[in-house]
């Protein structure tokens, strides 16, 4: 007859060569033999768990540790058996026990790490990897789940070091490889992101979840037909319901044509819909199904209604994300709290990016006699502009990289007011949004489109910057302030002029320079900038290559296909210092606005320098940013009525030295009114209290 031992050996051997069924016979025989033998019951749970069954896994786990309470092994396995379940306070407790029974045993601060991370004490969890290093070192799981840690913190050289000492010792880990990918990603620096998930997939080629990284890079990169293969191959894989909505909203970010964005649109409303009609669920959306329709907006197309239906997916899927507030159940969410009402800015953006120069004013000019001043950004804000804003807000929270939790948090804080400078630009905020943390929620221009999210009371433009039918434009109610709906700090050129020979610009050259993200220049673009060089010999456009290389090669293959008589003619420069693209716009004989979604942070700067921009403004707020800056300084030399008042004007400017001079001269005259005005800061306190005065008599 066989012993218990030898039974319990040819079980572990079935087990680890994958035979669970096998091995659960041997488990159970052993227990109807010996009912009190612990390594047997562990087992079993440790089936339980392979299996999903995690309530089962924790019972079969209790049972050993009521025969052998002391095992630190037993408490780890349980510990990953309640975390598997989502009841991160008794996983802690099962680790915390088996370190305290085993101190120099690494798994269970591994696996404490990963519950510290979880519930959003970062810093306490990076403490326990590191244990866990020194007790066991080159422990893989460690390396990778430091390095998720620290990306998810913004720290992305930290990361990137953390991960590729997982690939010195084993260079071909697809989870290491993936992982980099996915950093570098979001540093956007998207070919070695997509060399990363290749590699990856040359490790493992059915590797669901990388294809699903390489198909959002693809797609980032322009690449959206290769995007939507990888979706496709991940789908194959993996049937994950997320992945059916990221392939359903993906966008070409260059369109090829213009053409191309009617039929980008009938396949995009064709997918949203199918959703729409399905069963389809999502528990973590913002994980598993986080992407936004950011690039609808560069296609110069009224996107109102597609913005509400691609709400109404994400409510559809995931009806957890449409949360209210327990403050804001209240008869009276305007009011509770004494003292001075509490409004609160948001974004990741509040660093050293466009969202940041635009509202960090408004954040310290806001009046503070009948407002405390929340702001609420996000791992990763450490540079020289996001500690200035911080330190002129009246409080500070540093909200984690995760929906639940940032909810949760925002809501303790029982605002009156949440202020969103900017929603569409990624994921996180945009589906904060969905939720009613504060009595008034609004959203303002940082991303100047509509969100199609009903919880959005309010949507902050001014009057220049619409036409009298431009409410139709918004799911929210449009607010039409008289000032310019941001603070921005007026731009200074800093240090010696440099020469155009420096940025490889010849001095006989009639500069036409387009400093806009290539995303925005739309296909009909290309007509004008043609226009221009035909008319000018002497002309040449230059623009700033993306954020990829592939967005230039994709840009300039398009322009050989639209204006091949004078492509040649158009060049690209690297992206600049602020400063030293300050004082490149000055270089410029004229600054071209681009059409259908005009510059906002970069006609403020061009302006504060002098230097002469031409603007068409359209239909939407996205295409009259420029304009709205002219009309305040009451100069509209360089606002053109149509394409070819355009090209006329900025053939004139460059070719006219007298005419161009006056420009600037009159732009140096008027641009104070830009810069470092508190005029909205004010409009925007009486509206905030009227707006919650009327909210007031709504809930009586």
């Amino acid at each position: 007859m066989i012993s218990a031992e030898e039974t319990l050996k040819i079980g572990i051997q079935l087990h680890e060569a994958g035979r669970y069924d096998e091995a659960r016979q041997c488990y159970q025989r052993i227990l109807r033999a010996n009912s009190s033998h612990p390594d047997a019951n562990h087992l079993l749970g440790l089936l339980d768990y392979l299996n999903g069954k995690y309530d089962q896994a924790v019972a079969q786990i209790k049972k050993a540790l009521a025969k052998r309470p002391a095992s630190a092994l037993f408490l780890n396995s349980l510990g990953a058996s309640y975390r598997a379940l989502g009841a991160y306070a008794d996983a802690r407790a099962a680790f915390e026990r088996a370190i305290q029974i085993q101190p120099n045993y690494a798994e269970p601060h591994n696996n404490l790490g990963t519950v510290l991370a979880a519930i959003g004490e970062f810093a306490e969890a990076e403490a326990v990897y590191q244990k866990a290093l020194v007790l066991k070192p080159g422990f893989i799981d460690v390396y990778i789940n430091l390095g998720g840690l620290l990306h998810s913190l913004h720290r992305y050289d930290e990361a990137e070091a953390t991960l590729r000492k997982v690939l010195q010792l084993y260079p071909q880990h697809p989870l290491a490889w993936n992982n980099l990918g996915n950093v570098f990603k979001s540093r956007e620096r998207l070919a070695e992101a997509a060399d990363c998930y290749m590699a990856a997939l040359r490790a493992d080629p059915n590797y669901a979840a990388c294809w699903g990284n390489l198909a959002l890079t693809l797609q980032a990169q322009g690449d959206w037909n290769g995007a939507v293969a990888a979706f496709d191959k991940s789908f194959e894989l993996r049937a994950a319901p997320g992945l059916l909505v990221k392939r359903a909203l993906a966008l070409p970010v260059i369109l090829d044509t213009s053409a191309q964005a009617h039929e980008v649109r009938q396949r995009f409303d064709l997918e949203v819909e199918r959703i729409l009609n399905s069963n389809l669920r999502v528990d973590d959306v913002f994980h598993d199904a986080g992407v936004t329709v950011f690039h609808l907006a560069y296609h110069g197309i009224d996107d109102r209604d597609r913005y509400c239906r691609v709400a109404k997916l994400y409510s559809h899927i995931c009806p957890s994300l449409n949360y209210v507030a327990p403050h804001c159940q209240t008869q009276n969410p305007g009011r509770v709290r004494p003292g001075r009402r509490r409004i609160a800015f948001i974004s990741q953006f509040f660093h050293n990016h466009s969202v940041g120069r635009h509202f960090a004013g408004l954040i310290k000019h806001f009046p503070r006699e009948n407002f405390e001043v929340v702001l609420l950004r996000f791992p990763g804000s450490g540079d020289d502009a996001a500690r200035a804003i911080a330190e002129s807000a009246d409080m500070v929270v540093t909200l984690p990289p995760d929906l639940i939790k940032a909810r949760d948090q925002i809501a303790a804080l029982e605002l009156e007011v949440l202020y969103y400078t900017d929603i569409g630009m990624e994921p996180l905020t945009y589906f904060l949004a969905f939720a009613r943390l504060a009595a008034v929620q609004i959203v303002a221009a940082g991303h100047p489109a509509s969100t199609g999210v009903p919880t959005l009371d309010y949507f902050i433009s001014c009057e220049a910057a619409e036409i009298p039918e431009g409410d139709r434009h918004y799911s929210e109610r449009l607010v039409r302030m008289k000032s310019i709906p941001n603070y921005f700090d007026r731009p200074q050129l800093v240090g010696p002029q440099p020469s155009r020979s420096e940025f490889g610009l010849a001095d006989d050259w009639h500069v036409y320079m387009c400093a806009q993200n290539l995303c925005k220049l739309h296909p009909d673009f290309d007509l004008i900038m043609g226009e221009i060089l035909r008319r000018d010999p002497q002309g040449r456009v230059i623009l700033f290559h993306g954020s990829t290389q592939y967005w230039s090669e994709r840009l300039a293959e398009r322009l050989r296909r639209t204006i091949s008589d004078v492509a040649d003619r158009v060049g690209f420069l690297p992206h600049q210092r602020n400063d030293r693209f300050l004082h490149l716009l000055t270089l410029a004989d004229a600054v071209l606005d681009s059409t259908h979604f005009n510059g906002g942070t970069t006609s403020a700067q061009a302006m504060a320098v002098g230097a002469p921009t031409v603007t068409w403004p359209g239909e939407f707020m996205r295409a009259r940013q420029c304009y709205c800056n002219y009309h305040h300084m009451g100069l509209f030399d360089c606002v053109a009525k149509d394409a070819e008042d355009y090209v006329r004007i900025a053939v004139r400017l460059a070719n006219d030295r007298e005419f161009r001079e006056v420009i600037i001269e009159k732009i140096f005259a008027r641009n104070g009114v830009l810069y470092n005005n508190p005029a909205y800061a004010y409009e925007l306190e009486k509206f905030l209290i009227t707006a919650l005065e009327s909210q007031n008599r709504r809930a009586a």
